[in-house]
């Protein structure tokens, strides 16, 4: 016999993946309305939830250590090697894009602390630019305005008047359109961009937030990522439910940031401009003090064509006397780096004109780069700020370490000098001849050479700057401006539906789990085998007929079926080779679990094989619920009246049933001692009369947790069919009809599964 689905994971014994799948299964109408309930919410949110858009731009930034234009104002110095040019920081110029007051200027710029929404169907819509009716200008201070937070419906009452009320629709205002108006929290003026566009009596909510606050939520949200660890480009991206509007708040941002690297370029070229002027200034004092002092000296030694006087004398010390021109050269610039350190302490460092070690090269370098820093992250925050402390710290610690470079450098030059004036005294030693007058002479020209070495060199570099100065290219150069798809990127319909089915899948999972878990019902032949070592008959599968008798509807053949294969094992454990009539018992644990069904259906399946079968309904304590509550015969005397009466015959209370053809014996009028009764021995004779008459006697006992009547007789049984009912008897019960087999108390027990048949429509 087939073996119905088993309907419990939770049953002491391990089950396959199999039972599993059968048992979540036998719960699909749970599934299903799970999924549908989940579509239906993920539908309702897709139609609420404002639909975002991406917008994204690809910037370039400029690396100053591989420019090779030669234009900024860190490159006039270069040839010194100084000043190569900062190495660019995209972690830096990231904190930069995405510093709150370079956020602020845009939300000022776009008015994006204003925003208007208007309501389509029952959701809002919002509303941007040209879309905007109306336009509002505020009466107050900028401090007042940036920290103004509102939010107010307005309509227009006519084609001139309009109110302005609170969520709850209290008034807050009425105006007239291009006259000021006055509310609680501020003067304005509301002016419409088309009146034939402003509909009457229509509500547009607008909401008006602080600057900071919009510009904290817009930092939030725009997301910039470097395009990999060794390239300068930068993607900016934002998300909003305006398409247009998220591409203006990129292109806004990137222009901003460019005005403000172009402003501290234009600044640091014009700190470099001031340095050169003034050293231009200062060496041009110098070169006419030269001048006057030739002058002079000539005048007063009357000397004349000391220039070929001096070329015989000095031509074999010329090579000597130019390296200490440029020795003299390099530790006057050296000075001058020094001199400017001491008064200039956070500005950049100006150009060496001399030769100095690559470690003070690189340290300039650096040193310039920290500075522009510091002042670019000045225009978001404080001195108190980490990362401002930091760079202080790095600024001061390069600034000693250049100084101390600075100092060595001039040890050295001056070391190399002194060589150089000793081997220029060897050489004079040898041209003593020469009047002192022209070594004189001789000294002081060398000295306005250094000068005007140094004036013209400087000349040089000021048309460098004042180039530099006039060509200001862009920080970040756009290699994509904003762009973004045509579709919105979230709410995603297909993730949002993927998300409701698995919502929908996991909740009635959970729930079926749950029931499960509290579940202590049978449910399985598995559970009945592993708990009562006694013979399974078989089941009786669900079954929904009317009929209580399943052998009477023709739609029942599964039904029937089952009693046929019940009938044929039955059969196979009775003596067949007996002379008397073979007596069957059935019982249950607890009422309602269809042992009265199993009866009747049983003994008309005997029927069917032209046996004679006696039915007798021993369940005197329940005569409600009683065979002849199943069939059209009704009695009203019968097994209690033949135990209680010695005068009523039996063959006046068995009943032939026309529509199954049974012989019925019915449990008559219930008895004040039922025990009484039983133990009378008119119950044996019954079963002697029932043996000698019929082929088959089916006894339909009571239950043997509500009556000890069953157990008084249980001998008298050839087989005790223990019905037990799936998804209605505990698990914990089944210690009954286990200690009742190993007891032998039920003679030959053997057990049948009953799924909820002859209980209607009810499902199990």
């Amino acid at each position: 016999m087939d073996t119905p689905t088993n309907h419990s994971p939770l049953t002491n014994d391990k089950m396959d993946l199999k039972d599993a799948i059968k048992t979540y299964l036998a719960y699909w109408k749970w599934f299903v309305l799970g999924v549908v309930l989940s579509f239906i919410a993920a539908s309702t949110y897709l139609y609420f939830k404002a639909y975002s858009y991406e917008v994204s731009s690809t910037i370039l930034i400029n690396d100053n250590s591989n420019s090779s234009n030669g234009n900024s104002e860190i490159s006039v110095f270069e040839d010194l090697g100084l000043f190569a040019g900062p190495q660019t920081s995209l972690d830096t110029e990231i904190g930069v894009l995405k510093s709150k007051t370079l956020i602020e200027r845009v939300v000022k710029e776009l008015g994006l602390n204003i925003t208007y929404y208007i309501k389509d169907d029952i959701k809002f819509k919002e509303l941007y630019k040209d879309d905007i009716p109306i336009t509002i200008n505020f009466f107050m201070s900028d401090v007042d305005f940036n920290n103004l937070s509102q939010v107010f419906f307005f309509k227009a009452t006519s084609a001139s008047d309009f109110v302005l009320y609170d969520e709850d629709e209290n008034i807050l205002c009425k105006g007239t359109f291009g006259n000021k108006t006055s509310c609680d929290f501020g003067e304005f003026i509301v002016t419409p961009k088309d009146i034939n566009a402003i509909k009457k009596n229509q509500s547009i909510l607008i909401k008006i937030g602080s600057i900071e606050e919009v510009a904290i939520a817009y930092k939030r949200r725009i997301n910039i990522t470097a395009d990999g660890p060794k390239s300068n480009l930068l993607t900016l991206s934002l998300k909003d439910g305006i398409k247009l509007k998220a591409r203006e708040v990129i292109d806004s941002l990137i222009s901003y940031y460019n005005q403000d690297a172009i402003a501290f370029k234009t600044e640091m070229s014009q700190d470099t401009d001031k340095f050169i002027n003034s050293r231009i200034d200062d060496i041009l004092v110098e070169l006419n003090s030269f001048d006057e002092g030739v002058e002079t000296y000539k005048v007063d030694n009357k000397l004349s064509n000391l220039d070929s006087e001096s070329n015989l004398v000095l031509q074999s010390n010329a090579s000597v006397e130019n390296q200490i021109v440029e020795l003299s050269s390099q530790i006057r610039i050296i000075n001058y780096l020094i001199n400017y350190l001491q008064k200039n302490k956070n500005e950049i460092i100006p150009p060496n004109i001399g030769q100095v070690n690559e470690n003070a090269n690189q340290n300039a370098i650096r040193y310039n780069s920290l500075l522009l820093d510091r002042k670019r992250l000045l225009k978001g925050a404080n001195e108190e700020n980490p990362t401002i402390i930091n760079l202080n710290e790095q600024i001061a610690s390069l600034r000693s370490s250049i100084e101390q470079n600075l100092q060595n450098t001039r040890s050295s030059l001056l070391f190399s000098l002194n060589q150089a004036r000793s081997q220029e005294n060897s050489l004079n030693s040898r041209i003593a001849a020469v009047p002192k007058k022209e070594r004189d002479m001789a000294d002081i020209q060398r000295q306005q050479e250094i000068f005007e070495t140094l004036y013209l060199y400087l000349l040089q570099k000021r048309e460098e700057n004042s180039i530099s100065l006039a060509v200001t290219t862009p920080y970040a150069r756009i290699i994509d401006r904003a762009y973004g798809s045509s579709l919105p990127v979230s709410p995603s319909k297909k993730v949002v539906f993927i998300i409701a089915l698995l919502v929908g899948l996991i909740i009635p999972f959970v729930l079926v789990y749950i029931k499960l878990i509290f579940d202590d019902k049978v449910h399985s032949l598995k559970t009945i085998e592993n708990t009562i070592d006694a013979p399974i008959l078989g089941i009786i599968p669900k079954s929904t007929s009317k009929h209580k008798i399943v052998s009477l509807d023709n739609k029942q053949r599964g039904a029937s079926e089952s009693f046929r294969l019940l009938r044929t094992n039955v059969s196979h454990l009775l003596q067949q080779e007996s002379d008397k009539g073979q007596t069957i018992f059935i019982t249950s644990t607890i009422n309602n679990e269809g042992k009265t069904f199993v009866a009747l259906n049983l003994a008309t399946s005997f029927v069917h094989l032209n046996k004679r079968v006696l039915l007798i309904d021993a369940d005197i304590r329940n005569p409600k619920s009683g065979i002849t509550t199943h069939i059209k015969t009704k009695q009203n005397a019968g097994l209690a009246e033949f135990l209680n009466n010695e005068n009523v015959q039996l063959a006046d209370l068995i009943k032939k049933d026309e529509q199954t053809n049974l012989d019925i014996l019915s449990s008559g009028q219930l008895p004040k001692n039922t025990l009484e009764f039983l133990s009378n021995g008119k119950f044996e004779a019954l079963m002697a009369f029932a043996k000698s008459n019929y082929d088959y006697i089916v006894v339909d006992t009571s239950s043997v947790n509500t009556t000890a009547d069953t157990l008084l007789l249980g001998q008298l049984a050839d087989v005790f069919i223990y019905v037990v009912r799936a998804n209605y008897l505990n698990q914990q019960m089944l210690e009954i009809p286990k200690k009742l087999h190993q007891s032998s108390t039920l003679k030959n027990l053997t057990v049948l599964m009953n799924y909820g048949t002859g209980y209607g429509k009810t499902q199990f």
